[in-house]
């Protein structure tokens, strides 16, 4: 974001926060129809994680509210021609858009130039929702810049505006620690906001101290939504979207690469996940499987020395979230670095060895007491390590899997946080 546009921001931002201040709406809130409309942000389908979630969220609206209307705000989805027909519509969400709703309609600090009927759509779609629900994995940190907390602030500035009720449904938050510069801006912003949404969900305790900082009594903790919701029923969904998976071969075990690890790591990944691979073929059949679109490369680049190899398959295909469940759930175990594959494991009870790059990925871990299988790759990889759990696991995975099922079963017993949100609007 250049300088023009965060000074542009904050100071939108700093007179939505006086008129909250002082109790008064820069626009009035049309009254409600009848029919009940959500808006859904941060569920890009293009990563699987985000569409898992997603799809979650969708189907249990459409169970619970069968006549109501659903749009998913993603300007990449908006634009994308889909083969499917999903059961929500999309429409466009960006920087342009969000400083139309604050009230700029100058062009000078625009890139997009939205037709006005589009932006007449997305404000009254917006501004008479029954609810906000964000899905997003991992937005408001930090760790992503100051920029990206403006950015996700400003989503709630706007449903305060619009006196929208908003969820930030179970997602990783935090850590907040700004320079300066970042106090006087977006740590000004989080105060302000974060009182409103009616309820934000950190998915670890991390999360938890991290928000409190700002607000407490519309925090609590809960494990990822996925994890906690029973599962799909797909009509809900959408009634052409494909659920045909290719079936492995017995003894199979997963490889799922993130991008993100090689970004963190300090060791070379590629090459500790090379000689895992090496690891694994002596004794199963090693599928590369490509969760997001973002590893389309990696997975081809690990899949590289194997090429003509009978025990190693490249999965490296666009998947949606429901076959990638499918092809996991046929795996002995996984060695998984994107957080929903591992998540996709553990609902099926399948173990998983870990290699991650953030707190999200340990506190998942010790939640199903599966921490001796986690792994941190911003400090110095161990190979020796995760070699031993590679053989921990090939001992012990039939025994993990029944650790795992009896945490899950555990789990699912409860009402979910959709459940207790929903006797909010009855």
């Amino acid at each position: 974001m250049s300088l023009g546009r965060r000074i542009l921001y904050t100071s939108l931002l700093g007179r939505q926060a006086i008129v909250k201040h002082f109790s008064a709406q820069l626009t009035p809130t049309a009254q409600q129809d009848e029919t009940p409309t959500f808006v859904l942000l941060g569920g890009e389908l293009f990563n699987k994680g985000a569409q898992a979630m997603t799809f979650t969220v969708v189907d249990r609206l459409n169970r619970e509210f069968p006549d109501c209307d659903i749009y998913l705000f993603s300007t990449k989805d908006y634009l994308e021609d889909y083969q499917e027909t999903y059961k929500f519509d999309f429409l466009p969400w960006d920087i342009d858009i969000q400083l139309d709703l604050l009230g700029y309609r100058g062009q000078k600090f625009k890139k997009e130039s939205w037709n006005t009927e589009t932006l007449r759509e997305v404000r009254e779609i917006f501004g008479n929702a029954t609810a906000i629900f964000d899905v997003s994995g991992y937005s408001l940190s930090s760790q992503l810049g100051v920029d990206s907390v403006i950015r996700y602030m400003t989503d709630i500035a706007l449903a305060n505006k619009f006196d929208v009720p908003y969820y930030i449904l179970p997602q990783s938050i935090g850590p907040f620690e700004f320079d300066t510069v970042g106090k006087a801006t977006a740590g000004t912003i989080l105060r302000t906001f974060l009182p409103y949404p009616e309820l934000i969900c950190p998915r670890e305790m991390e999360g938890v101290s991290a928000v409190n900082k700002y607000t407490t009594e519309n925090v609590q903790l809960e494990r990822d939504l996925v994890l906690q919701c029973i599962d799909y029923d797909i009509s809900n969904i959408s009634e052409d979207i494909a659920t045909e998976t290719p079936p492995l071969k017995k003894e199979a075990v997963g490889v799922i690469p993130n991008r993100k690890v090689l970004e963190y790591a300090e060791s070379d990944m590629v090459e500790i996940y090379h000689n895992l691979i090496k690891d694994i073929k002596e004794e199963y059949k090693v599928y590369i499987i490509r969760h997001a679109a973002d590893d389309e490369q990696l997975c081809q680049q690990l899949y590289a020395p194997f090429d003509d190899d009978p025990q190693v398959y490249n999965l490296n295909h666009d998947y949606n979230a429901i076959q990638l469940q499918n092809i996991i759930s046929q795996c002995a175990f996984t060695i998984a670095s994107r957080y929903h594959s591992v998540v996709h494991s553990y609902r099926s009870g399948v173990p998983a060895i870990i290699i991650g790059w953030a707190t999200k990925y340990k506190e998942l871990a010790q939640f199903f007491n599966q921490e001796q299988y986690q792994y941190d790759c911003r400090g110095k990889m161990d190979r020796a390590k995760i070699q031993s759990a590679l053989a921990m696991m090939s001992n012990s995975c039939e025994q993990e899997k029944v650790n795992i099922e009896k945490q899950f079963t555990q789990l699912q017993a409860g009402e979910d946080i959709l459940e207790r949100i929903f006797y909010r609007f009855n």
